[in-house]
């Protein structure tokens, strides 16, 4: 079997990558868990011999709590007042109802177990569920916009 070429080699990421899971105290085998990963892929990760995914770098970001930049080792500016606004607009879209519940509704099909009142739903009264959301939604937007 042929050795993969690294796609990366100027870059660090694999490095990166171990040293947010060392910094965190996280061991291959749980950081592979949270990236739906076999540890042998992210141990060839870890040495730049795969190349990471986009859905992997951004897990990572969001499991790390740092830059998708970071992780590539993209060196660059940031211009920290544009980053600022970028971070509030998203803090203020978290608490926008109306922006999350096309998320709970993603969550409602996809997810397995979810119950109500210690009951598992079916997938019958999940979609009850979502089409409340989505009438609910519909009919406070057209409130609030005759206001």
């Amino acid at each position: 079997m042929t050795k993969q070429k690294n796609t990366y080699e100027y870059s660090n990421f694999g490095k990166n990558v171990v040293d947010l899971r060392e910094m965190k105290n996280f061991s291959q085998t749980h950081l592979a868990d949270l990236l739906s990963l076999n540890k042998n892929v992210l141990g060839r990760i870890e040495r730049g011999e795969r190349p990471l995914r986009d859905v992997e770098i951004l897990k990572l970001a969001e499991i790390f709590k740092v830059s998708t930049d970071l992780i590539l080792d993209n060196i660059s500016e940031v211009d920290l007042n544009e980053q600022e606004k970028f971070l509030n607009y998203q803090r203020n879209n978290q608490k926008d109802i109306s922006k999350q519940i096309p998320y709970f509704i993603e969550y409602l099909e996809r997810e397995p177990g979810i119950t109500f009142e210690g009951r598992e739903l079916s997938h019958e009264e999940r979609k009850d569920i979502a089409v409340a959301f989505e009438v609910v939604n519909r009919l406070i937007g057209e409130k609030l916009l005759r206001k």
